[in-house]
């Protein structure tokens, strides 16, 4: 019942979608193109107005006891439709869908709007300054953590991050009215998946079989009851946006 959302959901669905339709977010307009080609390539057109609308209500926010707006920690990855994320040698060229609607922006931009901080562990952050984005960092105005043994120098928006992951995601998520999006790799989010801290999964299924490489969910070692909250398709690729139960 459309009656029962929070206005601040409502509000904030209305005054997304004239930035959406324009093609920029709050950290300018470079973010989608740059990104979304990991999902699917020459992704230039932006859906329906109706369809962001359903999405952003399906999103919404959250509020905590009191009425406090508390944010979610979503774990948004892509996956080949036999579970992995990369293949052996760590690679993502086959993350593109199978050509049949190559303009389709799909559900990358509306999902990131909602993003508030982003978390991530070494390898993924190393890929993208190297391979995937060497030229321009692809989550300007949105704080970055990258979870790491390894000494770094803390940069605009990036945080190196060498404590508890739990304590870094209840931090997160207490301060954040948006968003928490985990973006990889699998060690971080079977870290989280293990001690009950992920929200929602919000995964992409990209039509290819691997048949070998990283797994998403190796070594998990209990049983995650979910509930399908949302489902959408495009140029080949399935979203599946599960909560818990």
């Amino acid at each position: 019942d459309a009656m029962s959302i929070p206005p601040v959901t409502i509000g904030q669905c209305f005054s997304q979608i004239p930035k959406l339709l324009s093609g920029s977010s709050r950290s300018g307009s470079s973010a989608f193109p740059d990104f979304s080609v990991l999902y699917h390539r020459n992704t230039t057109t932006v859906c329906p107005v109706s369809f962001y609308l359903a999405l952003f209500l399906t999103i919404g926010y959250n509020r905590g006891s009191g009425g406090m707006i508390v944010g979610k920690i979503v774990l948004y990855l892509a996956m080949s439709v036999d579970g992995y994320i990369a293949d052996e040698q760590g690679g993502v060229s086959w993350l593109e869908g199978d050509g049949s609607k190559p303009d389709t922006s799909g559900s990358y931009p509306a999902f990131y709007e909602t993003v508030e901080a982003i978390v991530m562990g070494w390898t993924t952050y190393h890929q993208i300054v190297t391979a995937l984005s060497p030229d321009i960092w692809p989550y300007e105005g949105r704080p970055c953590y990258v979870v790491t043994h390894r000494q770094g120098e803390n940069q605009e928006n990036v945080c190196f991050w060498n404590g508890e992951l739990t304590a870094l995601a209840d931090q997160l998520k207490t301060e954040s009215k948006g968003n928490v999006w985990i973006c990889g790799g699998a060690s971080v989010a079977r870290q989280l998946l293990k001690e009950n801290r992920i929200d929602k999964l919000w995964l992409s299924v990209i039509p290819t079989v691997l048949g070998q490489g990283v797994r998403l969910f190796p070594g998990l070692h209990r049983e995650l009851s979910l509930k399908l909250v949302a489902t959408e398709h495009y140029n080949g690729i399935v979203d599946l946006v599960y909560e818990k139960r």
